[in-house]
Formats: C-alpha cells, sequence, structure tokens
C-alpha cells in the first residue's frame, strides 16, 4: 500500500497533512492512520539516537506520550511519535523491524483518528516526508 493511502484525513483536532493549519503554526509533519496499539515498523535503517517524551513534563495528563528518533545518515534523521517504545538509544534498527506500538490517543483527544506522527529532518530543518518514504512499514 502507498504511504499516501495511510495518512490521517481531517477530524475535529484538525489535518494529518504536511502544512496542515495548526492555530497560528503549520503541521510540520504527517499523521498516518493506524490502531491503537499497532504495531509500527521502522521505515528506515538506521541508529535509534533517542528515545523521548512527546511533551513538556508541564502537560501532566499527555507526559506518557512517546517518540522515537532514527539516524539514517548524519544529515537525515526521522521522528516516529505516539509510540510505546520497544527500541532504546544506541539501537540498530532495519527497515521492517518493530520498534513500538502506537499510544492512544483517544483518551486526551476525543473524537481524533488514531494516528503516529513522522517527522523527517534533512541538515536541521524539517522536511515533508512524503516524497522520501515509497510505503511506510506499518502493518
Amino acid at each position: 500500500m502507498l504511504f499516501e493511502n495511510k495518512l490521517r484525513g481531517c477530524d475535529q483536532h484538525g489535518c494529518g497533512h504536511w502544512g496542515a493549519p495548526r492555530g497560528n503554526v503549520k503541521h510540520k509533519g504527517l499523521d498516518v492512520a493506524c490502531h491503537s496499539g499497532q504495531k509500527v515498523l521502522s521505515p528506515v535503517d538506521g541508529i535509534v539516537t533517542k528515545v523521548g517524551f512527546a511533551y513538556s513534563k508541564m502537560y501532566l495528563s499527555k507526559n506518557h506520550y512517546r517518540f522515537v528518533e532514527i539516524e539514517v545518515n548524519e544529515n537525515v534523521r526521522i521522528r516516529i511519535f505516539y509510540i510505546e517504545p520497544f527500541v532504546a538509544t544506541g539501537h540498530t534498527v532495519l527497515k521492517g523491524q518493530w520498534i513500538g506500538s502506537q499510544q492512544a490517543l483517544g483518551g486526551i483527544y476525543g473524537g481524533i483518528t488514531e494516528h503516529i506522527h513522522i517527522e523527517f529532518w534533512d541538515n536541521g530543518k524539517r522536511k515533508n516526508p512524503i516524497g522520501f518514504f515509497n510505503e511506510f512499514c506499518l502493518t
């Protein structure tokens, strides 16, 4: 299935495409629709450089949401948000390897389409990942 076919559409919390309005800013990633608890597979070969929290500690109701950062090379890295990670910093991952499970968002954002959020960084700048991934390896 092509990556574009798995994008989160629009719901009461917004749209999942690159550049979608988010108040005064634009959405700087892509949201891939999936089911709560679904396996998330790495879309790239690389090294896990960070496993972190998606929100600052001031958001107590959201501070359990996580992300995994994978470095593809010295210029390119991706971050995958809203996953319960099964990998740790320093792990080498291969495209198609299980790296975590999607964390349910409905308890915090009622009515939202369950999804993961993908950010693509190239030379320190976020770019639209749609041209980078031919297929997102999500089962």
